[in-house]
């Protein structure tokens, strides 16, 4: 039974329990990861953040808590950090930030998504593939050919041809933006060569998701 408005949650001595500074001891609900780690939170944060929690946890009639998340312990972590405004480092890790969207998509967080497109707007320079992943993932055309303009001055773009271009790396991206790519790298004489080197302002104008 979930509990009452201004109560504290008990300790729980048969879960780990995971505590964050910015939770506190006056944590009023408990989500639960799908490996049943448990995170005390304010209800306050998810309401704030996003309609679907508020409709939820506004509802008279929940009765459930803890209350299940479709998320593993360390992407939930982020994401209450994310929520919760706590300071959080660089995502580097592509699958896991690509959960982290798709827990915001999931519970209509749009301020956190708004928020993901700055940093990663903010990221084009250092990490220009990563970028175009993630606007592929997010159908974001503009922010795919930015990143694009950028694949030069990267080395690990040096890969980004359709004859070496590994299988992590395809796996991270959309394939329609991935073949869109590949299309828009055909040169002007319409026969791609392993030798050619593509100009990636031309590739970025000419992109488009297939």
């Amino acid at each position: 039974m979930s509990p009452k408005k201004g109560s504290t949650i008990p300790k729980d001595e048969d879960h780990k329990v995971v505590t964050k500074e910015y939770m506190g001891s006056e944590a009023d609900i408990i989500l639960v990861s799908t490996d049943d780690i448990h995170f005390p939170v304010h209800s306050y944060y998810l309401k704030a953040a996003s309609p679907f929690f508020r409709d939820m946890l506004s509802n008279p009639n929940l009765k459930e808590s803890p209350i299940p998340m479709d998320a593993a312990s360390g992407d939930l972590s982020l994401f209450l950090d994310y929520i919760c405004n706590a300071p959080v480092d660089h995502v580097s890790n592509w699958p896991q930030f690509k959960k982290i969207i798709e827990l915001c998509q999931k519970y209509s967080c749009d301020s956190m998504i708004d928020r993901f497109r700055i940093r990663a707007r903010d990221a084009i320079s250092a990490a220009p593939w990563e970028v175009f992943c993630i606007a592929s993932f997010w159908k974001d055309v503009k922010l795919a050919q930015e990143a694009i303009r950028y694949f030069g001055s990267d080395f690990s773009t040096a890969l980004i041809r359709p004859h070496l271009l590994p299988l992590a790396f395809a796996q991270s991206c959309d394939l329609g933006y991935l073949l869109g790519l590949f299309r828009a790298m055909i040169p002007p004489g319409g026969y791609y060569y392993t030798q050619h080197t593509p100009e990636w302002d031309a590739v970025a104008e000419k992109f488009a998701a297939a």
